[in-house]
Parts: structure tokens; sequence; C-alpha cells
């Protein structure tokens, strides 16, 4: 056999480590408020999660696993077994830039939508909060780049 260059050695480590990290799946992002965390946003956020698997059956999850909304929209991917993959804001290294650099790092995945849920659906609740500016933040990226974006908004 005969030898190999350090750039072919390189070129096959690099796409061995990538395959091993590749979710394999079409990625769908999710991003949520905090404060989304009724059951009200629980059936919404299942509801947006059900029509994107049935969309796109091969769906990968991206998400930061943000408390709130994120957070159930983990226990859904758990419960349908569905690829997770996350992008945890980095506080330490971005500080208050970090969940903006997730959105960086959802967007990279090039996810073929972008669901968003800037607030909580109760409204007594979410009357009185600021929308959640990473979601609306992560959809305007979406935006950008000519990515669907479906902000999950409530029955009816």
């Amino acid at each position: 056999m005969p030898p190999r260059s350090t750039r072919d050695a390189l070129r096959t480590a690099k796409a061995r480590k990538h395959a091993a990290t590749d979710p394999g799946a079409t990625i769908v992002a999710f991003r949520a408020a905090p404060q989304a965390d009724t059951e009200d946003d629980a059936h919404r956020i299942f509801d947006a999660l059900n029509w994107a698997q049935a969309q796109w059956p091969d769906m990968a999850l991206a998400t930061t696993g943000a408390k709130g909304g994120e957070k159930i929209a983990i226990k859904w991917a758990k419960q349908k077994a569905v690829t997770l993959v996350l992008a945890k804001a980095d506080f330490d290294k971005n500080g208050r830039a970090a969940p903006f650099r997730a959105n960086d790092e959802l967007i990279a995945l090039e996810p073929v939508c972008v669901l968003t849920l800037a607030n909580t659906l109760n409204g007594a609740r979410g009357a009185s909060l600021q929308p959640f500016g990473p979601a609306l933040n992560l959809g305007q990226k979406a935006a950008e780049r000519g990515i669907r974006h479906l902000p999950v908004k409530t029955r009816g």
C-alpha cells in the first residue's frame, strides 16, 4: 500500500470527526421564552413539533436547552426518540451575547425550519412580559437567510 500524505490523513480524520458529530437528519431549530412553561405553552409546543415531524420524519431538534419552552421541547424529543442537538449558550465566553451566539450556531446547522415562541401563551401572564429577544432574533436570522420561520401561536 502506498504511503498516505499528511493532507490525506488530515482530510480523512476530519471526515471521520464530522461523521461522528453529524446528526444525520433534517434539522428543525426551536427557541422559546423562559416564561413559556405553562400547560397551554406545552400543548402548542408539542403541536408545533408534531407538525414539524410530520413534515420531516427524519428531523433532529436543535435548541439551546434553556429553561421554559425549550425544556418542554426537549421532553417532546425524548418521548418521540428524536435526535437532539444542543447549542448551549456559553455565558463565560460570550457574556450577555451568549444567547445570540447560540442562535448563530443554530443557524449554522442549516435548519429547514425555525420554530419560535417569543412569549408565553398564557394571556394574563404574558401581557406584562416583553417578548424573548433571542427567539425574535433567531426568527430574524432565519428570514435573512430564506429559512422557513414559523412563530408558535395560539390555536385558531
